[in-house]
């Protein structure tokens, strides 16, 4: 957030909170006094704001939605309930979201499948035996994809 322009705002990965015990989303900015970066202001909100949204659209057409994030794991996925409350004393990303895996592709291998682009892509994948017409964008540290079985 320091590192921030004036009236910049910078969107954190996400990340587990100390305050509320669950997974989150920071957004800081540098407050500036007399033009020096003097302290930040930091507001938190638990990451379920985003999947609510996604679900709500999910259930609404005939597919999926995911969001997986820079790391790999996938923090949201419209066809199964991810828990974000912390467990115990467990903090890793690991212990929490698995990794993306889409017909026996990483995140990486998805994208050149289904169009090869660095920030958005779309194409056609087949998972098992059905075929699934799938997009993506990158969105901040977020690739958001949509699959539509045909």
């Amino acid at each position: 957030g320091f590192a921030a322009g004036h009236r910049q705002v910078y969107t954190s990965p996400i990340y587990l909170s100390p305050d509320a015990d669950k997974w989150g989303v920071a957004y800081v900015t540098p407050v500036l006094v007399d033009g020096d970066k003097r302290s930040i202001l930091h507001y938190e909100h638990a990451f379920t704001v985003y999947g609510e949204i996604l679900q709500n659209l999910a259930d609404r057409a005939d597919g999926a939605l995911m969001i997986v994030a820079d790391t790999g794991h996938v923090i949201f996925d419209s066809r199964a309930q991810i828990p974000i409350e912390r467990k115990g004393d467990l903090e890793a990303r690991d212990d929490y979201f698995a990794s993306f895996d889409l017909a026996g592709l990483d995140l990486a291998g998805f994208r050149e499948a289904i169009g090869g682009a660095e920030s958005q892509g779309q194409g056609r994948i087949t998972m098992g035996e059905a075929a699934h017409d799938a997009a993506f964008r990158v969105i901040g540290p977020w690739t958001l994809i949509s699959l539509q079985a045909l």
